[in-house]
């Protein structure tokens, strides 16, 4: 499994995918040749339209916004999402504010998208039973409808790297890898 972490010089020694923010990728394409980069694509509106350019790369979409993170679902050149839960706000009252609902679910699975759990964000967190909680509602619509669910670090530096997150997989109950 090859494991991902956002681009830095403190990343370069560690193996896997690279992510970059869109407005970055140029330069660090172009200084850096050899690392295999993905990008991080964190859109503040519904257009879409720069993606364009980038088909052949790996897209992960992120935002806190339900109507964005619809349209990072439907969008045919993103990979997966990452980081749409926040540990911020208040839970409602009977069901936890996740920002994943069973529509998304579904059409992460009929465009064979993939929810990705950042372990670092857990490890960050001020609130971390709130946001494990998020997370873990989102697992189980990700189970219900059999959508592709992946642990990854996403560390910013080395200190921040896990070797095995297998353990994470049994804690969430995640069924579909």
């Amino acid at each position: 499994m090859i494991d991902i972490q956002f681009f830095n010089k403190n990343t370069l020694n560690l193996p896997g995918l690279k992510l970059v923010k869109l407005e970055d990728y140029k330069d660090i394409s172009h200084n850096y040749p050899d690392e295999e980069l993905g990008i991080l694509f964190e859109p503040n509106s519904t257009d879409f339209g720069i993606l364009k350019k980038y088909n052949s790369k790996i897209i992960i979409g992120t935002s806190k916004n339900e109507k964005i993170i619809r349209k990072l679902v439907e969008h045919k050149n993103i990979y997966g999402i990452v980081d749409i839960e926040s540990d911020k706000g208040p839970d409602h009252t009977h069901y936890r504010r996740s920002n994943m609902n069973q529509v998304i679910a579904k059409l992460m699975k009929e465009n064979n998208k993939v929810y990705f759990i950042n372990f670092n964000s857990i490890l960050k967190a001020r609130n971390k039973s709130k946001l494990i909680g998020r997370i873990r509602q989102n697992v189980i619509l990700c189970n219900k409808y059999n959508t592709k669910i992946k642990v990854h670090n996403f560390s910013k530096n080395i200190s921040d790297f896990r070797k095995d997150l297998s353990p994470v997989y049994k804690i969430f109950k995640i069924k579909n890898q």
